[in-house]
């Protein structure tokens, strides 16, 4: 998960998901109810209990066949950039001046 496909990691404020990331790809990291840290890789959705803190530790739903189990939170999280900002990135960067004998 490095380069320029994923955002900087971004520390979430525990209140719910955030509107402008709703449906893009993201990397999540995360503490489960039983305090282990663990990692997905998912679209973003509101629905998702670990995004608000107030379900932390609560026996919530987690998957559509409707598993039953401790729920974590979403502690930080990398949006997956699109192609064309990251060919445009790409393009600057070999535009940019290069100082020869620094």
């Amino acid at each position: 998960m490095s380069g320029d496909e994923w955002s900087d990691w971004i520390a979430h404020d525990g209140k719910g998901c955030p509107k402008h990331i709703i449906g893009l790809w993201v990397f999540l990291e995360g503490e489960c109810g039983t305090g282990a840290v663990v990692q997905d890789l998912c679209r973003a959705r509101p629905t998702r209990p670990g995004w608000d803190w107030r379900n932390f530790g609560a026996l919530v739903a987690t998957d559509i066949v409707g598993t039953i189990s401790r729920c974590g939170r979403i502690l930080r999280y990398r949006v997956q950039q699109s192609r064309h900002l990251q060919a445009t990135k790409r393009s600057i960067a070999s535009d940019l001046p290069v100082e020869v004998g620094a």
